[in-house]
């Protein structure tokens, strides 16, 4: 019993002793940190790129999000699934040369969410 706390003591001690980070990446960390605020000290807010993109006196801009749920009319043939999931992805394509279609997707899994629409619309 006494061997075998010896041996936990020293696989917990020696398990702190590899998880530190060596010289070489504490050297890293910091030059990162550096090199992150001084580029962040050189952006500056370009009020006409926000003006040309609708965005608010802070470079902020509403999108509307869809939720696309599995719906209740599952039991359709084969041919009338192509059909309906090629006139989806036709009306995506649609939205998308619009400018109206910022984002689609599906979620891939079994669960009620199937995909995503963020729109760039005033409501």
């Amino acid at each position: 019993m006494r061997n075998l706390i010896s041996l936990l003591v020293i696989l917990f001690i020696g398990s702190f002793w590899a998880c530190q980070p060596s010289g070489d990446e504490n050297q890293k960390s910091a030059e990162m940190v550096d090199s992150t605020e001084s580029a962040e000290a050189t952006v500056e807010f370009d009020s006409a790129l926000a003006a040309e993109y609708g965005a608010d006196q802070y470079g902020m801009k509403k999108y509307v999000i869809a939720f696309l749920k599995r719906g209740p009319n599952r039991d359709r043939d084969s041919a009338e699934s192509a059909a309906l999931q090629r006139a989806h992805l036709l009306n995506i394509e649609r939205m998308a040369e619009e400018g109206t279609l910022v984002l689609a997707g599906p979620f891939f899994g079994n669960d009620d969410l199937r995909g995503i629409y963020v729109f760039d619309v005033p409501s």
